[in-house]
């Protein structure tokens, strides 16, 4: 799978994603692996999908990983919350990624930290189901 590494920070912020996705689109037919930022991003993403490989069908066929990550404890912002349901809406695949660190966004214990990452998870397995069932 191949996903970007590098941003082009020398063009201005609205031509950074379409020139990401142009350089990566038009030098891989691997699975790509996206962190959908906004819905913006996961729109754009998506059409620059559906514009390069038109013969593929992305409900049929999911083409892209994408990357979901609450905040610890529980928390997705407004960006991730709008940008897992449209993933999951054109029948993409969720890398569901929870991030807690023991003493700081979860409990100090190892225990505490793993009923955290582990309740996000779940979190997003119930949003993934609610939107596929």
């Amino acid at each position: 799978m191949t996903g970007p590494v590098v941003w082009p920070l020398d063009l201005p912020t609205h031509r950074q994603w379409p020139e990401t996705l142009l350089a990566i689109l038009s030098s891989t037919r691997k699975s790509l692996n996206f962190g959908f930022q906004n819905r913006t991003h996961g729109e754009l993403i998506l059409e620059a999908v559906r514009v390069a490989a038109p013969a593929l069908n992305l409900r049929r066929q999911p083409a892209i990983l994408f990357v979901s990550s609450p905040t610890s404890p529980l928390v997705f912002d407004r960006d991730s919350a709008e940008a897992l349901p449209l993933g999951l809406e054109a029948g993409q695949v969720p890398i569901l990624a929870p991030c807690p660190m023991a003493g700081a966004t979860a409990p100090v214990t190892m225990a505490g930290a793993l009923v955290t990452g582990n309740a996000e998870v779940l979190s997003g397995l119930v949003i993934h189901q609610a939107k596929q069932p």
